[in-house]
């Protein structure tokens, strides 16, 4: 959630999360969206390897974590998280994980 979300933002994000569900910002889900509506997100393009990148990132894993598990080095973390997120067309990495979860890359765990 942004910085400056209203306090009702903030509890309804939080009951979603406890019931499982995904939350982000709203203005996310609407450009995610419209991208895969217009089928702009190449999601073929992505690799075993990126999308096991994104898994481990989507769980709060640091780039480092990441490296270590996958045999990488913490420099090809980041250009693959990178070149991930110019496949997918987003410019931050809470839309990199935003937009898997919306295309079906990554699924919520819900244990």
């Amino acid at each position: 959630m942004p910085k400056n979300s209203d306090a009702d933002s903030l509890i309804e994000a939080i009951n979603k999360v406890l019931e499982g569900e995904i939350s982000y910002p709203k203005e996310f889900d609407k450009e995610i969206m419209q991208l895969i509506q217009l089928n702009k997100i190449p999601t073929q393009n992505l690799s075993s390897n990126e999308i096991e990148i994104m898994r481990l990132l989507s769980q709060g894993r640091t780039r480092k974590e990441v490296a270590i598990a996958m045999h990488y080095t913490v420099r090809t973390v980041e250009t693959k998280k990178l070149r991930m997120m110019k496949k997918l067309r987003v410019k931050t990495s809470t839309e990199l994980i935003s937009a898997a979860y919306k295309m079906g890359i990554l699924k919520p765990d819900l244990n």
